[in-house]
């Protein structure tokens, strides 16, 4: 069986001269070598394109842009341009693990049936120090899906596409989303039931979260804004067409401090997707952010967890990360069940 293959990775790069580097060397230390790496240098302000043209490698295609065109229509400029059997995508500030593409490669050309596969991650600071070991999504195809109906469910930086299936499915990212590109475009080839997902469960990238609070808060603020609409747009298709259940929904990926009666309010929306999902998928959307269920104490919890079967949308490390979240609010536990009841009538 092949596995030369080549491969064509894409890597768009903006103000990166940091990073730029470190990014490229874990690629060209790479255990799979034949691959074309295509950077396109998107009008940045610093050095990075200085960077760049000091690479005297046959492999590194670089192209600039005249002026920024942003990360979606950087990444459609490069797909154009790839040519090989496989696409990768990588940024600017990552590292790819040694083994990266040669497990990636081998898995897709042991499973033909595949179509785009990622992987876990971990992360890593500014100076490429790992604060968390291992980042994980859901692995098989219709989990998968099933989660995107709610929140991303492939790390977009791992991501490796057959070329075939993105020339048959013209396959390209919306140039008008400047953040959740990535989200997008799952959002759209999800309910392709010709499309198959696949997560391999091993951390083959160190993901750079080098911002600061202030800069994540705007980052995500922004972003949320739109993976709210992609959100909504998901939930429409679902059949979920009350306004207010969409935005109440919404706000579980937005806030932390729900109240009692709102997470009430969610379950009941999510119920909802759980059976369009099962119907669609025979899968289960994974919700970790239903962890905060906690806030009913340990006896709403875990009668609200079984009674709506609700820990078929966490895994089990998030089960038990609520069971100790009750444990550690035992003060809501008298309440809990008289506050159910009242909610209820």
């Amino acid at each position: 069986m092949c596995t030369t293959a080549l491969i064509s990775i894409i890597m768009p790069v903006y103000n990166s001269e940091k990073y730029i580097d470190e990014a490229i060397q874990s690629i060209l230390n790479q255990a799979y070598k034949n691959f074309e790496l295509i950077v396109v240098e998107d009008g940045s302000e610093d050095k990075t394109y200085e960077k760049l043209k000091l690479y005297d490698d046959a492999r590194i295609r670089i192209i600039k842009n005249q002026y920024n065109i942003g990360l979606a229509a950087s990444l459609n400029r490069a797909m154009k341009l790839a040519k090989g059997k496989y696409i990768a995508r990588m940024d600017a500030d990552d590292l790819c693990i040694k083994n990266r593409f040669s497990i990636q490669v081998r898995f897709l050309e042991e499973n033909p049936n595949i179509d785009i596969c990622g992987s876990f991650i971990s992360r890593i600071n500014y100076v490429g120090e790992v604060f968390r070991k291992k980042s994980v999504v859901p692995i098989k195809n219709r989990r998968i899906k099933a989660t995107t109906m709610v929140s991303p469910a492939i790390y977009h930086p791992t991501v490796i596409f057959r070329a075939q299936t993105i020339q048959s499915y013209k396959i390209t990212y919306d140039e008008s989303f400047l953040l959740a590109q990535d989200f997008d475009l799952w959002s759209r080839l999800v309910f392709n039931e010709d499309i198959i997902f696949h997560n391999i469960p091993k951390v083959l990238l160190k993901y750079r979260d080098i911002q600061s609070k202030e800069e994540k808060y705007k980052r995500n603020y922004k972003q949320g804004i739109l993976a709210n609409k992609i959100r909504i747009r998901m939930l429409q298709n679902l059949g979920i067409e009350n306004e207010g259940r969409q935005n109440q929904f919404n706000k579980l990926f937005q806030s932390n401090s729900l109240s009692k009666r709102e997470i009430l309010r969610i379950i009941i929306v999510v119920r909802k997707i759980n059976q369009s999902t099962k119907q669609l998928f025979s899968a289960y959307p994974q919700i970790n952010q239903l962890k905060v269920i906690y806030i009913l104490g340990f006896t709403g919890c875990v009668l609200l967890m079984f009674r709506e079967k609700l820990y078929r949308n966490l895994n089990a490390v998030k089960v038990l990360e609520v069971m100790v979240l009750c444990v550690r609010n035992y003060k809501l536990r008298r309440s809990s069940i008289l506050w159910l009841d009242t909610f209820r009538k």
